[in-house]
């Protein structure tokens, strides 16, 4: 009678053990249906959460390769300033000419609302350190 006592009690914590491990199947199936909806909701048309943060990433890595409006400013006034001193260094009518067209150039971006790149900033050097090169050349 003892062993048929011991067995039904073991049977029935067997049995609970299992349902146990149903509901608990059943409640994370359900979590997991749940966050998949709410992250395909959320992503939108992104498709998923790790698209989401994906373009996020990507939209903060091209937001970070432009200038902010107070880099803008004194990187085109300083190359302003410069390009205002080798106008009158200058000579050279071509080269002032040049150098004018530049100035034009640079003033147009500081002035506009436009989103510029360290690059562009560099460009515009570049070119600035060519011209006063060529005019150098000229004058020797």
């Amino acid at each position: 009678m003892r062993n048929t006592l011991n067995e039904q009690v073991e049977d029935t914590a067997q049995k609970w053990e299992d349902c146990m491990r149903g509901i608990q199947e059943a409640y994370e199936d359900t979590v997991s249906v749940a966050l998949d909806d709410w992250q395909t909701k959320m992503a939108g048309l992104a498709g998923s959460a790790d698209m989401l943060q994906l373009s996020f990433d990507m939209a903060t890595d091209i937001d970070d390769n432009y200038l902010d409006d107070y880099d803008k400013i004194y990187e085109l006034s300083k190359l302003s300033a410069d390009i205002n001193n080798s106008i009158d260094d200058t000579d050279n009518i071509q080269s002032k000419e040049d150098l004018v067209a530049l100035m034009e150039k640079v003033n147009e971006l500081n002035e506009s609302d436009a989103d510029i790149s360290q690059y562009t900033v560099d460009v515009l050097r570049a070119r600035y350190e060519l011209l006063k090169a060529e005019d150098a050349l000229k004058e020797a």
